[in-house]
């Protein structure tokens, strides 16, 4: 076999095999790309729950707050902002006590409630004092109930209030 013809083998091979690289690349690209587009339908979907999410919250009249166990503050809304005169970054963060009048004879979880939600899993329309950013107390009708993460473990206590003022 002459120098020109394994040359001429060699270039075959060598083009052979870029052809495969070329068409096992153009397999992979197609393949990331379909994940990628995959993926972002996947973070729209999550996004749109997310912002609806929200909207739900945003939207209701009245006040919520989620509390850790031991009572401290972790997000608000903007009901809960507007009765009590605080912004949501003065809120979170703070003890539950620091909102509400509580009484000299009672304990801090007894007169929150929380312990209560946590022994019974719910608390229903129970009458609290909240005390507002310039000293002010509003009564209203409180709730609470559980919130488990996936495993079953308490992750926080969902409070409503409602403010009834005017029924007073």
């Amino acid at each position: 076999m002459s120098d020109t013809e394994l040359w001429a083998r060699r270039l075959e091979r060598e083009r052979r095999a870029r052809k495969e690289a070329e068409t096992l690349l153009e397999s992979k690209s197609h393949e990331l790309y379909l994940a990628n587009k995959a993926l972002q339908q996947s973070y729209d979907a999550i996004a749109a729950a997310k912002n609806y999410t929200e909207n739900i919250l945003r939207s209701l009249m009245n006040a919520l707050m989620v509390v850790t166990p031991d009572g401290t503050i972790q997000a608000v809304n903007v009901a809960a902002c507007s009765l009590l005169g605080y912004s949501e970054a003065e809120l979170v963060g703070w003890p539950m006590t620091k909102i509400l009048a509580v009484s000299d004879s009672a304990s801090p979880d007894q007169e929150t409630g929380l312990a209560d939600v946590i022994r019974h899993g719910a608390l229903r329309s129970v009458e609290k004092v909240y005390r507002t950013k310039d000293g002010r107390s509003i009564p209203v009708l409180f709730s609470g109930s559980i919130m488990y993460d996936d495993t079953g473990s308490v992750e926080g206590i969902v409070c409503i209030a409602q403010d009834i003022t005017e029924r007073k």
